[in-house]
Order: structure tokens, then C-alpha cells, then sequence
């Protein structure tokens, strides 16, 4: 079994990759996981000893928030931190050299080389003299040459230029630039093994592109290792409802698919009530409107986990985003025993946030009402008045929740939040990814509507 340290493993990178290589003897470091100065070169002379390989990840952005409407790939270049970032991979390399440590992966970007640019002819290659995309591109470059300098001494040094990596696992849907470089979960594990798999890195130094195999994808990815990328990020939905993102203008809400725009203008015309007002209307024209609705309902599931996918990165000031959260609290809940509603529940606890934190637990309730429990409805609506009770311990809020002392779902709430809500902001947790929560969001969600309910209130 290799060894292998990697630093930055609480990232996004870093976290497929503790979740897709058990199999190796994973370490991860950085400030937030061990207290690891990673610019103390005795501290990593101590991490990196007896290990065969380090997967160096750890990068420090200096970009605040950004402003409404601007894309993110706008922001990656006004990274003002590369410095800084520059001296710890000087001394994650130096230390790696001194201790003993046969290969280190370094991961640089796509951004090292300006692919927005790029015309052709064919696809954008490492060999080509790169023009960095701006100062965070242009330290990606110097993090390249670094790396070509230690090998230079007889260390194994493989430079990766990474394309994006979500959190979603998905590549926002109406970014065309995000699509084109995208790289899935699957392919940046599997690219990372044959790294660490290889006999040997020809020359001592190598450095290659790393996307899925995308749609208009502008970058060469060959490499000696024998990776080839598997997957591609899905097409853009025909149908969507675009709302814009609180963080970087980018439209994430993707409506379940259907028909084209075209087709659905035709249908739209040829099934529709021909009244002005209700009074006006017929039996048969309100059996058309129900049947339009149940159809158009049935797609309920696949609208829900869009938007809890547009919860990707908004800038809420938490550790980890809030899709994250929701997922882990969703995991949590699966782990210890809850049935699956109230999976479901704590999965889209918080899916509202995508709008406005302020009542946020009340409107993912009514969401969910139709298809849950009263119970359930209960707590996820009481749920944000419940996590003050936490913050009163700080000085930071009132006991909100004592006046529902008393009440039926009292106790079931106190749990969901102390037990899965409060405690989910940890990006060490081994969370698990949303495919294995879909299946029960889709039969939840597929139930008939107020089902359990003897009316509706």
C-alpha cells in the first residue's frame, strides 16, 4: 500500500480524493485538519516521513466575494495571495526532497495557460509557451517551474493541470467554460492513481492537462501515465428556469427535462383553457388544467435537486457551502438509522437558503409538505428558530425554542438539530454524494400528494 500525504485535503480536490483512494494510506494536512504550518519545512520534514508520494493541493485564495453578477472563472485570476502560495510549495517541495519522499503531484490549472482564448488549430497542449490568465494563472506557471527544478535533483515531480472540480459533482449547467474544462470525481481518481501507479515518471518531470472528456473541451489531455478521461459533463437542459446565483451570476436551476421550447409552445397552445376567468370555465377545460398539472408535477423531484445543486458555493460564510451541509446532514440522519423521509428531509432542509436565508426552514417545509409527514413538516419548518438555542449558549441569539416546550414534535426537532443540522459544517466528514440520496428523494417525492393527510389545510 503507497503512503501518501496530501496536503489541502479538506478542498474540493482534496476531498474526492480521501473518498476515492481508500485503498491507499491517505494522510491529509493542513492548518484546519492537523494544525500544520504548511511554510514550516520541520513540520512537513515530520508529516512526509516514510511516505512514498505527496499530492500538494493546499492553495490559499485572497479573492473576497465577489460582486453580483460576475462569473466566477472571472474571479480566479485576482487570486493576491500566489506569493505566499509560492513559498509553501518551495518548502513542500524542499521537504519532500530532504525526507526522503520519491514523488510529489502538484496541482496547477488550466488557468496557467489563457483557453478562453484559444482558436486552434486543434486541441491546447503543455507543450505550447503558456500565457497565463492573469497573476493566479501566472503562479500556477512558477509552481510548474518549481516543480521542474526539484526534479532536476532526482525528485519525481508531476504537474497537473486541473480543470474544475465541483463540489456538486456536476458542472454548472449554463457555464460554457466550466463545461469545456469540467473534470468529474471519477476521472480526477482515476488520473490520480496512475500517477501514483506509475513505475516511473519519464524524465523525472511531467506535466499534462486534466478535464473529462467534454463537449467542446479545447485542451490536449495526453499524458504518459495511460489515464484517459471517461466521462463528460451532461448537456445543457432544454428546459430552464434561470434565476441568478448569489455568488457568481451563474444560472444553476435546471427544470426536469422535456420538450423543446418549440414543442412546448406548440402544446401549450393547442391544450389550453380558452377562459379569462375561472367563473367562465368548464368541466372539461378544469380536467385539461389537472392533467397539465399532474404532468407537469411529476417533475417535482428533478426541479428539487436542481436547486438544492444551485446551493454549490454560495457564500453564506461557513466552512463548507451549504450544499455540502445539506448533504452531510443528510448523511448523518442515514447513519444513525432514520427512516427515509426524514432523510429526505434533512437533505433539503436548508435547499431554501438559494433564495433568502430569512424564513428559509418555513418555505422548504411547504415544499416538502405535500409528500412528508406532519410530523416531519413540523420540524423542518421549526428548525431554524430550533438552531437558536445553540447560539444562545454563545451570547449569540435567543432561546427561541423553549416556548415549543411542550409541543408533539418538541423532542424530534431538538435531535434534527443537535444531533444532524448543528453539527454538519465539518469538511473532514466523510459525507456522502448526492447520487446516494436521489433514489429516495425520487420515491418520497413520487408519492401521492397529501397522501397521509386526512385534508388539506
Amino acid at each position: 500500500m503507497k503512503r501518501v500525504v496530501i496536503t489541502g485535503a479538506d478542498g474540493t480536490i482534496g476531498s474526492v480524493l480521501t473518498n476515492g483512494l481508500t485503498d491507499y494510506g491517505l494522510r491529509g494536512i493542513s492548518p484546519a485538519i492537523e494544525g500544520t504550518d504548511l511554510g514550516d519545512c520541520e513540520q512537513l520534514l515530520r508529516a512526509f516521513s516514510g511516505r512514498d508520494a505527496v499530492i500538494h493541493l493546499a492553495w490559499i485564495r485572497g479573492m473576497g466575494p465577489p460582486e453580483p453578477g460576475v462569473m466566477y472563472s472571472e474571479l480566479l485570476p485576482s487570486d493576491n495571495r500566489h506569493t505566499e502560495n509560492l513559498k509553501i510549495s518551495a518548502e513542500i517541495l524542499r521537504a519532500a526532497r530532504e525526507s526522503g519522499v520519491r514523488r510529489v503531484i502538484l496541482a496547477s490549472s488550466v488557468h496557467a495557460d489563457n483557453f478562453y482564448e484559444w482558436k486552434g488549430p486543434g486541441l491546447l497542449s503543455v507543450e505550447r509557451a503558456p500565457r497565463p490568465a492573469g497573476p493566479y494563472g501566472a503562479a500556477k506557471v512558477i509552481l510548474e517551474e518549481q516543480g521542474r527544478y526539484n526534479a532536476s535533483y532526482g525528485l519525481e515531480v508531476i504537474c497537473v493541470r486541473f480543470g474544475a472540480v465541483t463540489a456538486s459533482g456536476e458542472a454548472h449547467p449554463t457555464d460554457q467554460w466550466e463545461r469545456r474544462v469540467w473534470l468529474s470525481g471519477r476521472d480526477c481518481v482515476e488520473l490520480m492513481r496512475a500517477c501514483l501507479d506509475a513505475p516511473e515518471v519519464p524524465g523525472g518531470f511531467c506535466l499534462f492537462y486534466a478535464v473529462s472528456d467534454n463537449e467542446g473541451r479545447v485542451h490536449d489531455t495526453r499524458n504518459p501515465f495511460g489515464w484517459h478521461p471517461l466521462d463528460r459533463a451532461a448537456r445543457t437542459p432544454d428546459r430552464m428556469m434561470l434565476a441568478p446565483s448569489a455568488i457568481n451570476g451563474l444560472h444553476h436551476l435546471a427544470e426536469a427535462p422535456g420538450r423543446s421550447a418549440e414543442t412546448r409552445g406548440t402544446t401549450a397552445a393547442r391544450q389550453s383553457a380558452s377562459f379569462a376567468q375561472i367563473t367562465e370555465g368548464t368541466p372539461a377545460e378544469f380536467a385539461l388544467i389537472r392533467k397539465v398539472a399532474q404532468e407537469y408535477n411529476r417533475g417535482f423531484a428533478d426541479r428539487m435537486l436542481a436547486l438544492l445543486k444551485g446551493l454549490v458555493d454560495l457564500p453564506l460564510g461557513h466552512r463548507i457551502d451549504p450544499f455540502q451541509h445539506c448533504l452531510q446532514a443528510a448523511t448523518r440522519a442515514l447513519r444513525d438509522g432514520a427512516d427515509e423521509e426524514t432523510v429526505v428531509c434533512a437533505l433539503f432542509h436548508d435547499v431554501a437558503d438559494y433564495y433568502s436565508t430569512e424564513n428559509h426552514a418555513a418555505v422548504a417545509a411547504e415544499l416538502l409538505r405535500p409528500y412528508i409527514s406532519r410530523d416531519n413538516h413540523w420540524m423542518v419548518a421549526m428548525h431554524g428558530e430550533f438552531q437558536l438555542y445553540h447560539k444562545a449558549h454563545l451570547g449569540m441569539g435567543r432561546n427561541a425554542r423553549e416556548r415549543y416546550r411542550g409541543q408533539p414534535c418538541f423532542e424530534r426537532t431538538a435531535l434534527f438539530c443537535e444531533r444532524w443540522d448543528q453539527a454538519s459544517f465539518d469538511p473532514a466528514y466523510g459525507t456522502l454524494g448526492l447520487d446516494a440520496f436521489e433514489p429516495m428523494v425520487r420515491r418520497i417525492l413520487a408519492r401521492t400528494p397529501y397522501a397521509h393527510e386526512s385534508r388539506r389545510d
